[in-house]
């Protein structure tokens, strides 16, 4: 009817967004830095969000004003039409005002402004297609495009070790602050990929406590049946379906210790268990224990030796990783106190030098006042 298809009007509409973009703030006023080095978009006009999600660029080129350089990769919170948040995913401070500020300020104040409670990690990936791209698609480099996918700290497809999460309550954001300010490893949690899929993460988790009150209560049959009712719950992320396993996998280890006839069958069940723990999550140690554990009440010790060797190994890199976590806090606090440092000389500076312009002035008026006085006396004479 108008000589125009929906592909092509999508185009025009993105070169008149593109248009507004380039009249709006300059590249360094695109965003708006808190000291933790998280940005807040500037544009304010209702097209801040579609700009961001179609312009990924203007992600990848913002720069903290200090100069501080920072680690990881861009996460983004798409948090009203006129406010986008952008930190980095190894800046812990960044992540947490980021999510004090989603999660506590924006939704509490306004939720029915909130577009999404979701961060997303921009990547750049292999260009699926060949010659003309869609509008929406949105080059990186020569053969890669920007995708945007849900951010997890260590999550798909990177699975990039010494990464934050973004803080979804009052809890969570006291408990990384109060890390940090004690030079502790910053705590990582979870919910964020439980957000992200969907989970009803209150019913899950009340039901897996369930199991874990019956556990210490010795109650092992029931807390194994309470960890099963847990797992039937839609969308557990990967991470706390292995942990239920490996739950699941000790309390049926415990009862084959208990009772010598049906040893074995429980031991092997057990491994099943906690084998499917391990696969859900490589890196929970726990798992490889009850594995070899299971292992050795079958009496298959090389296999359980194979077991031990593999938890060893993950141990390690958990300690690794959190060696690597202390360093880069160090390194950050060093930055942000020499930072500290050049503020507090620069305007030690200027305090100087107002001072001496203000004796200056001092002995200006003076000056104009004696003048005014020697001109009153000759008039006089």
């Amino acid at each position: 009817r108008w000589g125009l298809s929906f592909t092509g009007a999508l185009g025009k509409a993105l070169e008149n967004l593109r248009a507004r973009t380039k009249k709006g703030p300059s590249a360094d006023r695109r965003w708006e830095h808190h000291p933790t080095g998280c940005g807040e978009s500037c544009w304010k006009d209702r097209f801040d969000a579609v700009r961001i999600a179609v312009f990924p660029k203007l992600v990848a080129t913002r720069k903290r004003p200090d100069g501080v350089a920072e680690q990881g990769g861009h996460v983004v919170a798409f948090a009203t039409t006129s406010c986008v948040l952008a930190s980095m995913s190894k800046n812990a401070l960044g992540l947490c005002f980021m999510g004090d500020t989603l999660n506590l300020q924006m939704s509490l104040r306004d939720p029915k402004q909130l577009l999404t409670s979701i961060p997303m990690r921009l990547m750049k990936m292999k260009d699926p297609q060949s010659g003309s791209r869609h509008p929406l698609e949105s080059a990186a480099s020569e053969g890669m495009v920007w995708r945007w996918m849900p951010y997890s700290p260590g999550g798909p497809p990177l699975h990039s070790p010494g990464e934050f999460s973004v803080p979804v309550d009052q809890g969570e954001v006291d408990a990384i602050l109060e890390a940090a300010e004690n030079g502790r490893a910053v705590p990582v949690f979870t919910q964020t990929l439980k957000a992200a899929s969907g989970v009803s993460s209150a019913t899950f988790l009340k039901v897996k406590e369930q199991g874990n009150s019956l556990f210490k209560a010795g109650e092992f049959m029931k807390a194994v049946s309470a960890y099963n009712a847990a797992l039937r719950e839609d969308g557990v992320p990967p991470a706390d379906a292995a942990v239920v396993h490996s739950n699941a996998a000790q309390a049926l280890l415990k009862m084959a210790e208990a009772d010598p006839s049906t040893c074995k069958p429980l031991a092997a069940e057990a491994l099943k268990r906690a084998n499917e723990a391990v696969g859900l999550d490589p890196t929970n140690v726990k798992a490889y224990a009850r594995c070899a554990a299971a292992c050795d009440l079958l009496e298959e010790h090389e296999a359980a030796s194979e077991f031990r060797q593999h938890q060893a190994r993950c141990q390690a890199a958990a300690e690794a990783t959190q060696q690597a976590r202390r360093a880069e806090a160090e390194q950050r606090r060093q930055q942000q106190e020499e930072q500290r440092k050049k503020m507090a000389a620069a305007m030690e500076e200027k305090a100087r030098c107002d001072a001496l312009l203000e004796r200056e002035r001092e002995l200006e008026r003076r000056r104009a006042k004696e003048d005014a006085g020697d001109l009153g006396q000759a008039e006089a004479v």
